[in-house]
């Protein structure tokens, strides 16, 4: 019986020297990479607005003459797609002494909605249109500025009704003026789409009136995302 347990106690010792001898040459897999940095630039919305009228040109009012007037925005290189709109807001006299502006081709009327979102229509179901302003797509482009006129032909004209005695009426103060502001939002997040045609349009022009409510005014200053600009 003890030569039993003697052997037993062997074979005891011996598993748990082996166990042991096992346990001690487990090796996991593991490794560590490189480590990188990620560092993020902000994306940019620039743009200007300019009177690039020649300085040759006829810019005085004569009755039934065109006027010249190159009104002329400009989206910079480097800049995110986006939103371009213009507003274009005449003073009280205008019609008086000018025609009616026609804008140039490019650009399309803003839809007017309601409180809701929904697009207005009139009571003979003719589209409504937010009074002056007109809004185009612009792609991105990491190399080149990108350019658009305002007025059709940059050309305007006198009315042929106005007299000597109306030209004799204007002051400094009182002369006929076209006011244009130009603004910029990013396309990403406003896309559109053909189930949604100018949900995005309609939303990003929100953002741009925004603008121009915290100034306080139809118009505003130069400021990044919008540029404004008066004829002289």
């Amino acid at each position: 019986m003890k030569k039993l347990m003697k052997i037993v106690a062997i074979v005891a010792c011996a598993a748990i020297l082996v166990a042991g001898s096992v346990a001690g040459t487990f090796a996991w897999l593991a490794m560590k990479t490189e480590s990188i940095t990620n560092t993020f630039t902000a994306g940019d919305i620039e743009i200007t607005l300019k009177n690039t009228t020649p300085s040759e040109a006829n810019t005085k009012m004569v009755p039934g003459q065109p006027v010249a007037y190159e009104a002329t925005v400009t989206v910079a290189a480097e800049s995110e797609a986006c939103w371009l709109f213009v507003k274009l807001v005449k003073s009280e006299n205008y019609s008086t002494y000018l025609e009616n502006y026609v804008i140039a081709d490019g650009w399309y009327p803003l839809r007017a909605t309601d409180a809701n979102g929904a697009l207005l229509m009139d009571e003979e179901s003719n589209p409504v249109y937010v009074d002056g302003v007109y809004y185009r797509k612009v792609e991105a482009n990491a190399t080149n500025a990108q350019s658009f006129v305002v007025i059709k032909d940059n050309t305007l004209y006198a009315t042929e009704t106005a007299q000597k005695s109306d030209y004799d009426l204007l002051t400094d103060g009182n002369k006929p003026q076209l006011i244009i502001t130009a603004y910029a939002v990013q396309y990403a997040g406003f896309e559109v789409s053909d189930s949604e045609p100018v949900a995005g349009v309609q939303e990003a022009w929100k953002i741009a009136a925004a603008i121009n409510n915290a100034n306080g005014t139809d118009t505003v200053p130069e400021t990044p995302g919008s540029a404004e600009q008066s004829n002289p």
